[in-house]
């Protein structure tokens, strides 16, 4: 594996061993010479390890997008791979494809238990919050009894986060948008800043220019695994602002950083083609619908797409 450097001015470090632990805050690992080595994880440049048969297949399937042959391989991996960072990763990889077959409510307890054994998990980028204006329907989503059941969780503020992300616009609204109040007002550093983007949702069509300004600088302050529904909804604000170029630009962070999460990725990609299209960029415009279309045709976004968009 090769770390970054520890001091400023360092070179990078080639390291073997083996690794006992690997988590979103810290690398440990036990080398060739018996020493035990302790690093944060983000000096984690390349990994080279063993993995799986099934897991090297789900990762080409996954490739050219064939999610239910993915699915199948990847749960394969979960029950062979013996490692516990190592599971940790294939289930990752499980999450982004259970969430590209729709199956959000399995993605959602496959989040749960990741967050609960590594809190700091990288896999809160792909965490399956609902991100659509509340009023919206979209397919895929969570189920009415699931998403309650997480907001009832008294001992999980995550599964509250997910429960309440999902129910507000429904008629637990009210419940929903008391408990993202409090979990905004917490001092978990990932649950606290989505909680309160979550709440941006309910304002983004009428937000002043202050209120986007502010979302803004909270979102470049927020952990960088947690931005990119911040993102999203800053540059839905950005669009019903008419301020097409800024809205691009926030809504263009998502593939380029966030890839795969898929759904927001998409959905950025759809708030640029918007912009775009209002900006008056039709070789732009041509180049965001060829994205969209082609690298994420699964997603609610790609079927969002007008005719008058999707020929330009």
């Amino acid at each position: 594996m090769l770390l970054s450097p520890s001091t400023p001015g360092g070179a990078k470090r080639s390291v073997v061993g083996e690794i006992l632990d690997l988590t979103g805050e810290r690398l440990t690992l036990r080398r060739e010479n018996g020493a035990e080595l302790r690093a944060p994880a983000d000096r984690l440049l390349d990994l080279k390890t063993v993995w799986e048969v099934s897991y090297e297949r789900s990762r080409a399937a996954m490739v050219v997008g064939e999610w239910s042959a993915a699915d199948a391989l990847l749960a394969d991996a979960v029950r062979s791979e013996k490692r516990p960072w190592a599971k940790r990763r294939v289930v990752e990889d499980l999450i982004v494809v259970r969430v590209a077959l729709g199956a959000n409510e399995s993605a959602g307890e496959l989040f749960l238990a990741l967050a609960a054994s590594d809190p700091a998990t990288p896999a809160w980028r792909l965490a399956p919050l609902a991100w659509e204006p509340p009023t919206a329907t979209t397919s895929g989503g969570v189920g009415r009894r699931v998403a309650l059941r997480w907001l009832g969780a008294a001992n999980d503020p995550v599964a509250r986060l997910l429960g309440a992300s999902w129910l507000l616009g429904d008629r637990a609204s009210a419940a929903a948008e008391a408990e993202l109040l409090r979990l905004a007002e917490s001092d978990n550093p990932r649950v606290a800043p989505l909680a309160t983007a979550q709440l941006w949702r309910l304002r983004t069509r009428d937000a002043r220019p202050d209120q986007l300004a502010l979302w803004e600088e909270k979102t470049r302050e927020t952990p960088e695994p947690v931005r990119a529904g911040p993102w999203l909804v800053v540059s839905r604000g950005l669009l019903a602002a008419e301020r097409w170029d800024e809205a691009a630009t926030a809504a263009l962070r998502l593939p380029a950083f966030y890839g795969d999460n898929r759904p927001l990725a998409a959905a950025g990609l759809l708030v640029g083609v918007k912009a775009t299209d209002a900006a008056g960029h039709p070789g732009e415009l041509r180049r965001l619908v060829a994205e969209l279309q082609e690298n994420y045709p699964e997603t609610a976004a790609a079927k969002q797409l007008t005719s008058h968009e999707a020929t330009p």
